[in-house]
């Protein structure tokens, strides 16, 4: 908070294996929703929505500084405990990591008739790319993992055109993007979001 000026959204802590017990951690925030985990979940949640009280965000883009940090495991499980706790809201995560995407593994879910890039690129329809896991009710859109060019469909006005589009039909929805260190992806998905 010293060095940037801005204040802490909250502290997740990590999961042993033990405490886990064969389950992914978005799945166990699901299935434990007073553990410790999914309250600390709730509450950088909390810390986001009182962040901004005049336009509570609709879109969040979540990024680390390097990769392998926990940023999808953190996206995942936070978007997955939403979708649970509130069945009257629709809340959405998309795979906008398209070097190497791991929304699918960290949900734990099926994937779908088709990818984000291929939708941009309108090859697949918007049903074709939109799966939804039975457990916790959340929707969801994955990415390919190398996908060539991936900093220019992230720019593209096709992908302003889904982003919007996503935050008029969803109550939230959530992005899941590349580390900022790393490459520059993230930072132009941040152009098209509420709150990262």
């Amino acid at each position: 908070e010293r060095l940037t000026g801005r204040g802490m959204v909250g502290m997740i802590p990590s999961l042993s294996k033990t405490t886990l017990g064969g389950l992914l951690p978005s799945k166990f925030a699901v299935e434990k929703p007073t553990s410790a985990y999914a309250e600390s979940l709730r509450s950088a949640h909390t810390a986001m929505m009182l962040g901004s009280l005049d336009k509570p965000p609709k879109v969040v883009m979540v990024t680390s500084s390097l990769p392998s940090e926990g940023k999808s495991t953190f996206v995942c499980s936070l978007a997955g405990l939403m979708a649970r706790s509130d069945p009257s809201k629709k809340v959405m995560v998309v795979d906008c990591d398209l070097r190497r995407s791991s929304v699918m593994k960290s949900l734990g879910v099926p994937e779908t008739g088709g990818t984000i890039d291929e939708y941009l690129a309108g090859t697949k329809s918007i049903e074709q790319i939109i799966g939804r896991d039975p457990d916790s009710g959340l929707y969801y859109v994955l990415a390919r993992s190398n996908t060539p060019n991936s900093a220019e469909i992230l720019g593209s006005k096709a992908m302003q055109t889904f982003v919007s589009m996503l935050s008029q039909q969803f109550d939230l929805v959530f992005l899941d993007t590349p580390p900022l260190m790393a490459v520059s992806d993230a930072r132009i998905t941040a152009q098209i979001c509420d709150y990262v």
